[in-house]
Order: C-alpha cells, then sequence, then structure tokens
C-alpha cells in the first residue's frame, strides 16, 4: 500500500500544477499509479472508513469516482453499508454515480438498507 507521504507529494504536486496554470496536472505514470492503488484498496476484503478516506484521495488526485471492485461494487457502496455519511457526502459532490449496480444489482441505497445504514 502508498504511503502517507506519497499521498501528500501528489496532492502537493496536483495544487501546486492548477496554481501555476499546467495543462497537465497529473503526469500519465502517476494516474495508473493512483488508479491501481484505488483498485487495491477497493478489493480488500474488509474495507475499512479509513480506507475509504484514503480513496477519497486518490480521486481527488485524478482516479475514477465509480471505479469498481472484482464484483462491481463502487466506493459509493462500500461507504453507504458503511454507514459514512461524510464520505457519501463527499463522493456525491465529486458526482459519484448513485444508479450503478454491482454484479448482483445492488446500487449504494440497497447496501445502505441491508447494513441498516438508512440515516
Amino acid at each position: 500500500m502508498m504511503n502517507k507521504i506519497f499521498y501528500l507529494i501528489l496532492l502537493i504536486s496536483f495544487f501546486n500544477n492548477i496554481i501555476t496554470g499546467r495543462d497537465k496536472i497529473i503526469p500519465r505514470n502517476h494516474a495508473i499509479s493512483i488508479k491501481s492503488s484505488l483498485l487495491k484498496i477497493l478489493n480488500k476484503e474488509d474495507l475499512s472508513n479509513q480506507d475509504i478516506q484514503e480513496s477519497i484521495n486518490l480521486i481527488i488526485l485524478g482516479a475514477d469516482v465509480d471505479s469498481k471492485d472484482k464484483n462491481g461494487n463502487t466506493l459509493l457502496m462500500f461507504a453507504a453499508y458503511l454507514g459514512d455519511l461524510e464520505a457519501v457526502k463527499k463522493l456525491y459532490q465529486m458526482q459519484a454515480n448513485i444508479n450503478i449496480q454491482n454484479n448482483t444489482g445492488q446500487t449504494a441505497l440497497i447496501n445502505a438498507v441491508i447494513s441498516n445504514n438508512i440515516n
């Protein structure tokens, strides 16, 4: 798993490039690394709230907000299942698709209901 220093460096680079107005915000090789890091987290057996926060940071750095794990679950689905309301709000603001279905036809809303997290 990538360490926090790498995230910090990428985040600083991201904001530096926005401030300086460079066309390419994240080099291609970093974008591939960010995507693979997100997929690694999504495919963990036991995803935690900390994993969700790390994933949101990767999305901020350029990963696809609607990336799926091997079962078709998105980060929004995991956040809804865990009852992480703040993460759900952030992902919604990042334009996560609330209608995506996983391989068994479940959506984020269904995951929230299954886990009794329907606040």
